[in-house]
């Protein structure tokens, strides 16, 4: 059922007609479905087909929706991908238009998705910004961010052509397109990431709408804005583990990824540096001071194109703060998703149900334990060739470290381990003080006891370590309520 009758539109100067849909996928969204149809109705181009896509909805959303005339599909996937997918065999239009429920676009934003189309691209996206009507110290980060970024790094991007995602609450795409790679790719746990990077394998091109605002509900609480870090922080390294083929095999790609990269793990590094320098001559910080006196000059120019100069004064030092806890999340992911391999498995924090983390692997088990052990037989032939200790002891230290190492890592995501962690830190600190203990009659029993402990603890933390493991959930919390779920989304 179309919502209207209205006629297809004819685009350009050519002698053809597309008809445009619009998708919406909405989990109890009944409080801001209302003004997000409002503003797709009041288009200056107009919409033919709005599909509105209930799941698990337990409100009012498919009242709302129907009050609109759109068509309604009443599914139970528990995510976004799986859910427009769910929608996507009632759509019957040209060009898809895919709106997140709790986003509201400008009056103009499907004539410039349908301009962009019409110029040769495959999807394109808008920029999104907060709502007008929120506040605080993370939505004040967050509208900082999306401005800069408007005229700056996913500018860059579009014009290598590689934009790194499709901005999800507000993209568009030709129907055909989306249903040549068999639907939306919603496998991890950012899917809009997913099906960029699985158009670019496909050999389609996305470009950056620039023009076309979109305003969607950010999180405003320091817990709700590090749940979404989080995921998001998961879902990029997720992405460039599938899609590795893709980045190596293109230029724009390697540019964009490296920089991203380069940009996470050097920034810290630099004001590592930058601080220790001060606190060796304090005069530097006159540099530090002024080198972010030029960051905040350049970004500034940049971010007034979109937001007033107030905003844009309270936004730099929040945007400028969060940005360490950004790297922070993402660095921790780093190690969580390509070093020790656990992967977030689903999140359906939208249902207030907890987030499933993926247990390590055997084979990453053992990789790590032989990188550990290989590691410290380096360091301790090292200490051996220099006499400073013998290499009998040089064993022992092996073993120490390897099973500290093992416990380190088992310790932050392995519960059951704890009754092991005991044993292995008392014998690998046992082992590490070896060499102060003389090997004659009256420390002999010492020295044995001290070995005893260290083995037991290497042989149990080993055979615990390797062995199959259960899928660990990370509570998140009870269900959120109101805006405190769509800000998580």
């Amino acid at each position: 059922m179309a919502i209207s009758s209205r006629s297809s539109h004819t685009l350009s100067t050519e002698i053809r007609t597309v008809k445009i849909s619009v998708l919406i996928p909405a989990h109890n969204e009944a409080d801001v479905l209302r003004e997000c149809l409002d503003a797709v109705l009041h288009q200056t181009l107009p919409v033919d087909e709005i599909v509105v896509v209930a799941d698990s909805c337990t409100d009012g959303t498919t009242e709302v929706a129907r009050q609109y005339g759109a068509v309604v599909v009443e599914t139970e996937q528990g995510g976004k991908a799986a859910s427009q997918d769910a929608g996507l065999p009632y759509v019957t239009g040209d060009i898809l238009v895919c709106i997140d429920a709790d986003t509201i676009i400008n009056a103009d934003v499907v004539e410039k998705f349908v301009a962009e189309l019409e110029n040769g691209a495959d999807a394109t996206c808008a920029n999104m910004l907060p709502m007008p009507r929120q506040t605080g110290f993370w939505v004040a980060n967050r509208r900082y961010a999306y401005a800069l970024g408007r005229f700056w790094w996913r500018w860059c991007q579009a014009q290598v052509g590689r934009l790194m995602v499709l901005s999800g609450c507000a993209y568009a795409l030709r129907t055909k397109t989306v249903r040549s790679i068999g639907g939306f790719p919603g496998e991890l746990i950012t899917c809009d990431m997913d099906l960029t990077w699985s158009l670019y394998e496909a050999g389609y091109k996305t470009t950056f709408c620039h023009n076309a605002l979109a305003h969607t509900y950010d999180p405003e609480t320091l817990k709700v804005y590090t749940r979404q870090m989080r995921r998001w922080a998961s879902g990029f390294f997720q992405n460039f583990q599938r899609h590795k083929l893709a980045v190596v095999k293109s230029p724009a790609a390697m540019l964009v990824v490296g920089s991203l990269l380069f940009d996470l793990l050097m920034m810290p590094v630099t004001y590592a540096f930058a601080i220790m320098w001060v606190i060796r001559d304090p005069w530097t910080l006159k540099w530090l001071a002024t080198s972010i006196a030029i960051h905040w000059l350049i970004s500034f120019a940049i971010v007034t194109r979109t937001i007033t100069w107030r905003q844009a004064i309270v936004g730099f030092p929040c945007y400028w703060l969060a940005n360490w806890w950004n790297k922070g999340i993402y660095l921790w992911t780093f190690i969580r998703e390509w070093i020790l391999g656990r992967h977030y498995g689903s999140w359906t924090g939208r249902q207030g149900k907890a987030t499933v983390i993926a247990p390590m692997s055997r084979p990453r088990k053992i990789a790590l334990i032989g990188v550990a052990a290989a590691v410290a037989l380096a360091a301790a032939s090292w200490h051996a060739r220099a006499g400073e200790i013998s290499l009998p002891e040089a064993a022992i230290l092996v073993l120490a470290i390897a099973a500290a190492a093992a416990v380190a890592v088992s310790f932050f995501y392995m519960p059951r381990y704890l009754i092991l962690s005991a044993c292995v830190c008392i014998g690998g600190g046992g082992g590490l003080e070896l060499d102060q203990v003389p090997a004659v009659a009256g420390s002999q029993l010492l020295w044995y006891l001290a070995f005893i402990a260290l083995t037991i603890g290497v042989v149990g933390a080993a055979l615990a370590y390797l062995g199959e493991d259960a899928p660990i959930d990370y509570q998140r919390g009870a269900a959120f309520a109101g805006s405190a779920a769509r800000q998580a989304s």
